[in-house]
């Protein structure tokens, strides 16, 4: 089947299209969405979308949905809002392969992007992470040196980039690409050229033109509808589908699993409190990631530490629920502890090690105590001297899950 982007977008804004919880975070940068608007005006096949048509009121009520992020910020905003599909009476569908292209579609189209500048530390502000929409320059196209360089001039600009180059190229015309959907016939390109001086322009007349007929004429979309209600047969799907292209990693696949499975959490708010409550410590912050968390409920929960499927079965994902506020208490108190010793992110050279650390808080119930100017000074040393050494002599640099694994052994 086949439809319009300004179709689909009105489906996004509807939440006529959701993210179920077995689908990762969005992780595009805006080189990749201004790439795939050049593939679009460039007739390049995006690949078919598949959806998966939600009827069942059981699945409604009881499986975790999202709706597609539109303002995205690197580090700070990355997460999808919550879809409260239990009210939801009609049909919807889920998005179960290519929520990175129509996510991209959706956020060049309505939303913004911001990511941080080198050099900068991480603060959601103006100046380290300034707010940026997609234009489009409509007065030359580019001229392609390599085969996989862009033809037409889309670029995430904030309004300081748009007045810097304007002064740079006076006859520079940036037109922000959301305002296309807007256009509701081919004579409003006409009326937006006469009314912007751009009459004599051939290069800006064509470069509009098609740019409407791609976002609002064209059915460039293709999709697939499935319409099995058993999760089971569709997160294999969704699998199978996933696991053999490289930009997914295997680790946000275990990471779909567990959040399609818990119940008592929400996984993914857990891993944003985890990660957010880390960045407080340390100078400059401790930033950690996914796979850090998740491979950290592995070791404390005393179960296999690999990534592989076998070790997120029901029976270990339960085992992770329950262990789970001992977990994340043991993680926040670690990082806190090494902010006291005088660690930050830049002198942990290796998170594994802070792994270690908290399976030994964890294991000795420590995580309300050890953070305590009262504590046992001599421990401290003693844990302050073992992570110099470890990082000195590199011990996580080879093979961590067999460190990791041995270490738990001791």
């Amino acid at each position: 089947m086949e439809t319009t982007i300004k179709k689909a977008m009105n489906n996004i804004i509807s939440n006529n299209y959701l993210l179920p919880a077995i689908q990762r975070k969005f992780v595009w940068s805006s080189r990749q969405i201004e790439m795939l608007f050049d593939s679009l005006m460039r007739n390049y096949p995006i690949n078919t979308l598949m959806l998966w048509q939600i009827s069942d009121v059981d699945l409604k009520r009881n499986y975790k949905f999202y709706s597609f992020i539109k303002d995205y910020a690197q580090h700070f905003k990355e997460d999808n809002p919550d879809a409260p599909t239990q009210f939801m009476e009609n049909d919807f569908y889920a998005v179960i392969d290519g929520q990175q292209r129509l996510t991209s579609i959706y956020i060049g189209l309505a939303g913004t992007y911001r990511e941080k500048k080198p050099y900068m530390w991480w603060r959601l502000d103006e100046d380290a992470m300034p707010t940026k929409r997609l234009y489009i320059e409509l007065t030359s196209e580019l001229d392609p040196t390599v085969d996989n360089e862009k033809q037409y001039n889309f670029c995430f600009m904030s309004e300081s980039d748009i007045a810097r180059d304007m002064q740079k190229n006076p006859d520079h015309f940036w037109f922000k690409v959301g305002d296309i959907t807007s256009f509701e016939k081919n004579g409003d390109v006409n009326k937006f050229i006469n009314a912007n001086n751009l009459t004599g322009n051939d290069c800006a007349v064509d470069i509009l033109s098609e740019l409407y007929n791609k976002i609002n004429v064209e059915s460039v979309l293709n999709y697939y509808v499935i319409e099995e209600q058993d999760q089971d047969k569709v997160l294999d799907m969704f699998i199978r589908t996933n696991s053999g292209g490289t930009p997914l990693s295997f680790s946000d696949l275990l990471m779909s699993i567990a959040s399609a499975n818990w119940t008592q959490f929400d996984v993914r708010n857990e891993m944003k409190d985890v990660k957010d409550s880390i960045f407080s410590y340390g100078n400059p912050n401790f930033i950690v990631s996914q796979d850090f968390i998740l491979k950290s409920i592995l070791v404390l929960s005393d179960v296999d530490v690999a990534f592989k499927i076998r070790n997120f079965g029901r029976d270990n994902i339960l085992v992770f629920e329950q262990k789970w506020p001992g977990i994340k208490k043991s993680l926040l108190a670690t990082f806190r502890f090494l902010e006291q010793i005088g660690y930050n992110d830049t002198l942990l050279r290796a998170k594994n090690a802070a792994i270690v650390i908290a399976y030994y808080i964890y294991n000795k119930n420590l995580a309300d105590s050890i953070v305590k100017e009262t504590y046992d000074s001599e421990e401290k040393r003693v844990i302050s001297r073992w992570l110099a050494m470890s990082l000195l002599k590199g011990i996580f640099g080879g093979h961590p899950d067999s460190v990791l694994t041995a270490m738990r052994d001791v």
